[in-house]
C-alpha cells in the first residue's frame, strides 16, 4: 500500500485521494425574492453567509458572489456540491422555480438544473422545495453559476429573512468534495 503526501496538501493512499482540504459555506437569502426580479439574476446583495444563532458560516475558503451580477465565483478548482433549500408563498396556481444556470467559458451560461417549489395551490399557502447540482470546477475564472427565479406571479415570492428575524429560510450551501 503506497501513500502519497503532496506538497499542495493532498494525502492519496493506493491512488485515491484520502484528504481534501474541506470547504463549506453557507448563505441564506436576505430578503423575499418577488416577481420584481422574475427571469432575472437574483443580485448578489440578496444572499449573506449565515450569521443566525450561533451557526456556523464556513470551513475553509469560501464562495464570492457579485453583487450586481449575481454570479457565484468558486474559490478553489475541485468538484463541489450545490444544494439549494428553497421556502416560498405562492398566489393561486403559480408554479415557481429557480433555474441554476452554469457557464465553462465564463460567457456562456446554460439551465443545468430547475429547483421546484410549488405547483399551485390557494394563495399565500407555504411550499418548500430543495436539490442539489453536482458541479465540476476545473478553471475558477472560467467555470461560473448564478440563479435565476422563473415564473413568479405577483403575489409569489421566495421567503428570505431581514435583520429582525432570527432564523434562515432559503439557504444555499457549498461543499468542496475532492480536488
Amino acid at each position: 500500500m503506497t501513500v502519497t503526501f503532496h506538497p499542495d496538501g493532498r494525502i492519496v493512499h493506493n491512488g485515491v485521494e484520502v484528504a481534501s482540504e474541506k470547504m463549506v459555506d453557507f448563505w441564506h437569502f436576505n430578503q423575499n425574492v418577488t416577481n420584481s426580479i422574475s427571469s432575472s439574476p437574483i443580485p448578489g446583495s440578496y444572499f449573506s453567509r449565515n450569521d443566525r444563532n450561533a451557526g456556523a458560516s464556513q470551513i475553509g475558503a469560501g464562495m464570492s458572489v457579485d453583487n450586481s451580477t449575481g454570479i457565484w465565483t468558486f474559490p478553489t478548482t475541485g468538484t463541489y456540491m450545490i444544494e439549494l433549500h428553497l421556502n416560498n408563498r405562492s398566489n393561486n396556481a403559480d408554479n415557481t422555480y429557480i433555474h441554476l444556470y452554469t457557464t465553462t467559458n465564463n460567457s456562456s451560461y446554460v439551465v443545468c438544473k430547475n429547483f421546484q417549489t410549488s405547483s399551485s395551490g390557494s394563495g399565500g399557502n407555504g411550499h418548500s422545495g430543495s436539490g442539489s447540482y453536482f458541479i465540476n470546477v476545473t478553471d475558477t475564472s472560467q467555470v461560473k453559476f448564478y440563479l435565476q427565479p422563473e415564473s413568479l406571479q405577483s403575489g409569489s415570492y421566495f421567503e428570505g429573512n431581514n435583520v429582525s428575524t432570527s432564523h434562515s429560510q432559503s439557504t444555499i450551501t457549498f461543499t468542496r468534495m475532492s480536488r
